[in-house]
């Protein structure tokens, strides 16, 4: 991109020519020119004709004088198996999964593909992901949005407000 969000090229190229075009709507942009430095977007659909939930990582690109010249961006796809994507299919034992969300309570990554980028766990529906929100880190025995007990461990990322779980089921202990 441009250093005012425009984008002048892409690898591989899309299916409709996307050069050209006006990005700087886009939080990853509008983040990286207002703070300067590396960014890993929120998750949004994609531009792209099949629409999947992606994620943007950028890198700011300046000249000797320090002036932004443009921005340099990866668009990871998180429907394909890709270090993230496949987090999705990772299974731990019988019942076990992972799934990761933010402190805004969207699902990034979820085993069920439809729950992806969905605001679904209302508050009080699950005590330990309510304590994952709220900066708790740790090992909490609860209940699922299924209804299953279920024993879920919670790690917050360092470098944005995203949140790693896993569950198991306390059937299979």
């Amino acid at each position: 991109f441009d250093a005012h969000g425009q984008m002048v090229a892409e690898s591989p190229q899309a299916e409709q020519r996307r050069i050209g075009q006006d990005f700087s709507h886009r939080e990853y942009i509008q983040k990286t020119r207002d703070t300067r430095k590396p960014y890993i977007s929120e998750p949004y659909f994609s531009s792209q004709r099949h629409k999947d939930p992606a994620i943007m990582f950028t890198a700011p690109v300046f000249n000797g004088d320090g002036e932004l010249l443009g921005i340099l961006a990866g668009g990871v796809d998180l429907m394909r198996d890709n270090f993230l994507g496949t987090l999705a299919k990772t299974k731990i034992d019988q019942s076990g999964y992972f799934y990761l969300f933010n402190r805004n309570r969207m699902m990034i990554i979820h085993p069920d593909r439809d729950r992806m980028l969905q605001k679904d766990v209302p508050p009080g529906s699950n005590a330990g992901f309510d304590l994952a929100v709220q900066g708790n880190e740790g090992t909490f025995t609860t209940v699922n949005t299924a209804g299953v007990p279920m024993l879920s461990t919670f790690k917050h990322s360092q470098t944005n407000n995203w949140i790693l779980a896993v569950n198991y089921s306390q059937e299979d202990l």
